[in-house]
């Protein structure tokens, strides 16, 4: 038997679950009086800790956070549907002038040096990724300021 006792969080290890415990524990509360008392303890507070009713709302708890919540608002938004309508009107005269225009388009394009080519898809692709990094930035610092009110 060891000279020092067990520590709390082992006799309750003990007293929750025997086959947890390591068998230098077991072998001291087989022998320790102060341990046996203690684990006695813990076992009438655990068994006392079970007994008692399970807590319960008095009232509708999904009522009291609903309330709280913002209204919804109307369906329709004037300000969404004037995006959709210029993103629509946008794509539609870029596709009517790509149609109508791709024979100049396609001399056009011939008549340009692969050089300028490559310079011209790298700026796109850069520009690109800073507006989209850029919304990101704006995304997060959007949901980092809901998350705290």
């Amino acid at each position: 038997m060891s000279k020092e006792h067990l520590t709390e969080e082992a006799i309750q290890q003990y007293v929750l679950d025997k086959q947890q415990s390591d068998a230098v524990s077991i072998e001291h509360m087989q022998q320790c009086p102060q341990c046996q008392a203690a684990a006695t303890m813990y076992q009438a507070m655990f068994n006392n800790i079970r007994q008692l009713p399970v807590e319960t709302f008095d009232f509708d708890l999904s009522v009291v956070v609903m309330s709280q919540l913002p209204a919804a608002r109307p369906g329709f938004s004037w300000g969404m549907f004037c995006i959709y309508l210029l993103v629509t009107a946008f794509l539609l005269s870029t596709g009517i002038l790509l149609y109508h225009f791709h024979e100049y388009l396609q001399a056009f394009m011939s008549g340009i040096t692969s050089i300028l080519t490559s310079l011209g898809i790298i700026t796109i692709v850069t520009l690109l990724i800073c507006q989209v990094i850029d919304m990101y930035r704006k995304y997060r610092k959007k949901i980092d300021a809901l998350d705290f009110q």
